[in-house]
């Protein structure tokens, strides 16, 4: 169920390609319940009975972000994208520029939610959980929440949406045929797991994505204040290295470094195929893009494509040649060095040089390529014949 709490205009002074936003709320199925933090904040654990099964709790109001583009208000019909936020964030990211571009551009409507688990409402709790990692079932438990409210809201945009009176009073018309994942950072991380899971989503662009956190946290400059916590609370760096692998246990369950073979290699009982481009930036600051490379060398299905590094030999993987049909790998270059051979440290660069982890987004070349990924499963070569250096 869909409740509208607000809709939006917007002049073409204060937004020259979404038309209205509506926000509101969904029905979410509720599989976990509160627990007091040791600062007396209120986190979520999974919802079990006494013999370990679990079970629903009832629902939970969860938020929703729609953006309509201008190019809808002639009645063209127009197709749907969910957007993944980036770390800790909000659905409320929908609303960035190019995002809004690529709508009007493209007709398209995008929607958002909050990952659950990691999301602005979850910070406070994982502040606490990292002076005490046995409560890491706060974060690990309600990412699994997350994940299902996102598939939830896939449904009800492809059910509800179409029929929704803010839409259709305004000659609004949905193409819930053409519906598609887009997420940039852990809206990629968690891409994968939400397209893999969902029976209603085609095909996913995942932007600067990364896979199995266990290998990120240390490689990433986003986690120096949370390792501020942990020298605190585990002095040692042995403890901390241990620490983070076991709780990696719990995490991988919703990682995606779990989920890729489910896209197409070994889909979920009536679940549809998948395929995939993923759009890491050489030398991001924030997402080793190594953590794609140990995917694409998988067998999970994800090909690396032509001109991938001309500066670095990549170990065991094969280029594919554009174009390309399935799930790819593509590199955006901005300049930036690879991070040092063998480092679990967060690039060299990351004081002398700018963080390449939102250009991509920013090119109407990689917004052209995302989209017609979407709309034809095949990857097209926009980077003129080099590893996509935007120059």
């Amino acid at each position: 169920e869909l409740t509208v709490t607000e809709v939006t205009e917007y002049t073409v002074a204060e937004d020259e390609n979404i038309a209205f936003e509506v926000t509101g709320t969904y029905k979410a199925p509720l599989f976990v319940k509160t627990e007091e933090t040791l600062i007396g904040s209120m986190a979520w654990r999974f919802n079990q009975d006494e013999s370990g099964k679990l079970v629903q709790n009832g629902f939970r109001d969860e938020p929703f972000w729609v953006r309509v583009p201008r190019s809808a208000l002639d009645g063209t019909p127009h197709g749907l994208f969910m957007h993944g936020h980036g770390q800790n964030g909000s659905g409320d990211q929908v609303r960035a520029g190019n995002i809004g571009r690529v709508c009007d551009d493209h007709h398209l409507i995008a929607y958002a939610t909050d990952m659950r688990g990691m999301s602005e409402e979850d910070v406070q709790n994982i502040l606490a959980l990292i002076l005490d990692l046995s409560h890491f079932y706060w974060l690990a438990d309600r990412l699994h929440q997350g994940i299902v409210n996102h598939v939830v809201l896939n449904l009800a945009m492809e059910k509800r949406l179409p029929k929704l009176e803010a839409l259709t009073s305004r000659g609004v018309v949905v193409n819930p045929a053409e519906h598609y994942y887009q997420g940039i950072s852990q809206g990629g991380i968690y891409g994968p797991t939400v397209v893999a899971l969902s029976p209603y989503i085609q095909r996913g662009h995942f932007g600067v994505p990364g896979s199995n956190y266990s290998l990120l946290l240390s490689r990433s400059k986003n986690f120096d204040s949370f390792y501020t916590i942990l020298d605190v609370a585990y002095p040692d760096r042995i403890d901390q290295a241990t620490a983070l692998l076991l709780i990696h246990g719990l995490w991988e369950q919703s990682d995606s470094v779990s989920w890729y073979r489910r896209l197409s290699l070994d889909p979920l009982p009536d679940s549809p195929a998948n395929q995939v481009l993923l759009a890491p930036a050489k030398g991001d600051h924030q997402v080793a893009v190594v953590s794609n490379e140990i995917i694409a060398r998988s067998g999970v299905g994800v090909s690396v494509m032509a001109h991938y590094a001309a500066d670095r030999e990549v170990y065991g993987v094969l280029e594919a040649s554009y174009p390309h049909t399935g799930s790819g790998l593509v590199l955006y270059d901005f300049g930036n060095p690879w991070p040092p051979a063998g480092s679990n440290l967060p690039p060299t660069t990351v004081d002398t040089l700018d963080d390449p982890h939102g250009k991509p987004r920013q090119l109407e070349a990689h917004n052209e390529q995302m989209v017609h990924f979407w709309r034809t499963g095949e990857i097209i070569d926009v980077c003129g014949g080099d590893s996509c250096t935007p120059e």
